[in-house]
C-alpha cells in the first residue's frame, strides 16, 4: 500500500510539473535544472528522476511506456523512492 501511496505520490507531482510547464511556457532551463531549482529532490536521485520523467513524457504513445511499466521502474521501487 506505501508503495501504491508513493507511486502516486509521484505522480501528482509529475503532473503538477507538466502543467506548470505548460502555463507558463516552455521554460529555457533543462528539466534536470528545474528539478534541482525546486529543491524537492535529494541531490543523489536528481539522475534517476531526470530519467523517470523523460520516460513518461515520451511522446510518441506506441514507444511510452504503460503505467504498469512505469510502476516497475527502479526509481518508483519500494525503498529507492520516499
Amino acid at each position: 500500500m506505501r508503495t501504491v501511496r508513493a507511486f502516486y505520490t509521484l505522480l501528482s507531482r509529475l503532473l503538477i510539473l507538466c502543467i506548470g510547464l505548460f502555463i507558463l511556457g516552455i521554460p529555457e532551463e533543462t528539466l534536470e535544472h528545474q528539478i534541482i531549482s525546486s529543491g524537492v529532490v535529494p541531490a543523489d536521485d536528481i539522475p534517476g528522476i531526470v530519467k523517470f520523467v523523460q520516460t513518461c513524457l515520451t511522446m510518441d504513445p506506441a514507444s511510452r511506456p504503460s503505467a504498469d511499466d512505469l510502476f516497475g521502474n527502479e526509481w518508483v521501487e519500494p525503498g529507492y523512492a520516499s
